[in-house]
């Protein structure tokens, strides 16, 4: 019997939520839910949870993943009684990769998820790929195609909207919670992704999200740390009020962390396509 009260929500959303179920349903079971512990794909685990299937998750970890979100779903996994197999990747190793090709977001997702079907090669396996993720510059689409994983959200219309509405009728923790794209999307195209730079970018993200904390409680303001010619950028399209850009100024200040540059952009995502 399902734990999810379909009626009570709105007519257009019933519509996607069962359009969900009837492909979830049809999916041969155990199947495999790859889950970065974003939005997206932990609302279609816990959405896949609440009406009975049989599946479990498996995560890729490393440098390229803050360790906090693996550490997140790891805890949130358990906490919701799903079965998580943790995959170690080094996807530098690919020069498409550790040198920031453009289309490397092919060559990690088929990397990765060639990995996850070595794990797992008798199951289907889904993605938390939604439907607004196929309109926009996404060259690891073509990677899931050329695989045959399966994205479910996209299938059934599924916006972000809709995601956050329905993960707060089901009871999703976190349902929301802010977009976290891959780190290496905050660097240039073509230039050499070093790790020092990388973990001192993640540092200052999670620096960044515990000072907005600070000032906005839970609900803080979207924003993306960028390396830009040898700096790191603070970019934000919100509008945040001076006293609050001077708190985060007087934080850098105090933990005397020097040289970022404050930027209001009027799109936060997709800022390295617009300037190709």
């Amino acid at each position: 019997m399902n734990k999810i009260r379909f009626e009570n929500m709105p007519p257009a959303l019933q519509e996607k939520a069962l359009h969900l179920e009837k492909i979830l349903k049809g999916y041969a079971a155990p199947f495999v839910i790859a889950c970065s512990g974003g939005l997206d794909s932990r609302f279609l685990a816990f959405f896949a949870k609440q009406i009975n299937c049989h599946f479990s998750l498996v995560h890729a970890a490393g440098k390229h993943i803050d360790a906090k979100e693996t550490n997140y779903l790891t805890d949130w996994s358990f906490k919701n009684s799903l079965a998580l197999t943790t995959v170690p990747l080094d996807i530098f190793e690919l020069e498409q990769v550790s040198h920031n090709h453009k289309n490397r977001c092919y060559y990690c997702k088929l990397h990765t998820f060639k990995t996850f079907q070595i794990h797992f090669p008798n199951s289907i396996i889904c993605d938390g790929t939604h439907a607004e993720d196929t309109t926009a510059y996404r060259p690891g689409l073509q990677a899931l195609q050329e695989l045959s994983i399966q994205s479910p959200l996209a299938l059934a219309n599924f916006t972000k909207q809709d995601i956050r509405g329905m993960g707060k009728i089901i009871g999703l923790e976190n349902y929301q919670q802010k977009a976290r794209p891959c780190l290496l999307t905050r660097f240039p195209y073509h230039t050499e992704i070093k790790e020092k730079i990388l973990q001192q970018l993640i540092h200052l993200e999670d620096f960044f999200e515990q000072e907005l904390i600070k000032i906005f409680g839970t609900n803080i303001p979207d924003f993306r740390i960028r390396y830009i010619n040898a700096e790191f950028y603070f970019h934000y399209q919100q509008n945040i009020q001076k006293e609050a850009l001077n708190t985060l100024q007087t934080a850098l200040n105090e933990a005397k962390i020097t040289s970022i540059r404050f930027e209001q952009l009027s799109k936060l995502s997709g800022y390295f396509d617009k300037n190709e």
